[in-house]
């Protein structure tokens, strides 16, 4: 009678497995199937921010630029003042570009080439200035 109940019992523990092998399949099912929908709602969102942001074309590398330019103004300034103070010192390139523009300026009545070199010259120094 022992070997009788055996093999139904090996059956019905089998089933029983499986039944829970299958139960657990299923749970996973539905986490995965929760976790699949909290994935979308999050990327759905990350999109909705993107798209808000009206991000453009090449505004990475404006926004780097500009970067850049802010992260080393104390150093552009200071540069910048110091061009300055070297070009308009005493006989700095200011001052000796006035005297080159005068000088040729004295002579451009007698050469009509002249007249060229002098507006360029009348340039350089409106922009040493």
């Amino acid at each position: 009678m022992q070997k009788e109940l055996e093999s139904p019992k090996a059956v019905m523990k089998e089933a029983f497995e499986n039944y829970r092998a299958k139960e657990k399949e299923l749970e996973k099912a539905s986490l995965d199937e929760s976790e699949r929908a909290r994935e979308l709602s999050f990327l759905e969102h990350e999109i909705s921010e993107i798209e808000d942001a009206g991000l453009t074309v090449g505004e990475d590398e404006r926004l780097e630029e500009e970067y850049r330019r802010m992260k080393h103004a104390s150093k552009i300034a200071e540069s910048i003042a110091k061009a300055h103070e070297d070009l308009a010192g005493d006989r700095g390139v200011c001052d000796l570009v006035g005297a080159v523009v005068s000088e040729v300026s004295s002579v451009a009545d007698y050469d009509e080439n002249l007249a060229g070199i002098v507006s360029a010259l009348n340039d350089a120094d409106s922009l040493s200035e």
